[in-house]
């Protein structure tokens, strides 16, 4: 199982990938907290640098985490050397996105608790596969799958092959032109 660090990256990962977060509404004006909003929040964030073993309880029981084990694994299974959605620890990321107290996360536990209760929803089923295919794919494994090479020094950055460019010319020539 993934320690409490890294499940706190992929946290934030998938809350960056997702464009979810409360920064983004106090951003925009929609979530403000603080003196003179009216707004308490929901406290301080957990201690990042050296982390407790929980900052707040985890929330999913035994039966609600063999469920999601068996969903995940039929959605993400193990594929030659990449494991199953449960192996590369997405039921602790689940146990850990649900539970927080943040307003995203609040609103996911909302539509997937049920879910995960045996109520069918769609919508609910739906944002579940979102999330797993995101925290997967910011695993190790996700990551190596994918061929991310993120935010390494290169030799040299090759040029895009032509191919490439000549789709792009194509792409651009469709958009309207900017009017002044």
């Amino acid at each position: 199982m993934p320690d409490r660090r890294t499940l706190l990256g992929w946290t934030a990962a998938v809350a960056g990938m997702l464009g979810v977060g409360s920064g983004l509404r106090a951003y925009l004006g929609t979530g403000a907290t603080g003196p003179g909003t009216g707004n308490a929040g929901y406290g301080k964030d957990p201690a990042l640098v050296e982390p407790q073993p929980s900052s707040w309880p985890r929330i999913l029981n035994d039966r609600q985490r063999d469920w999601l084990t068996s969903l995940l694994d039929s959605l993400l299974p193990r594929s030659g050397t990449l494991p199953s959605a449960s192996e590369a620890g997405l039921v602790a990321f689940f146990d850990e996105w649900l539970s927080a107290p943040y307003p995203d996360q609040l609103a996911d536990r909302a539509l997937i608790l049920p879910f995960l209760d045996g109520h069918a929803d769609p919508v609910a089923e739906n944002r579940l596969r979102t999330l797993a295919l995101a925290a997967w794919y910011t695993t190790p494994a996700g990551i190596t799958a994918i061929g991310f090479v993120g935010n390494e020094a290169q030799p040299d950055f090759a040029p895009l092959p032509i191919a490439v460019l000549d789709h792009l010319e194509r792409a651009f020539a469709l958009l309207p032109e900017k009017q002044p």
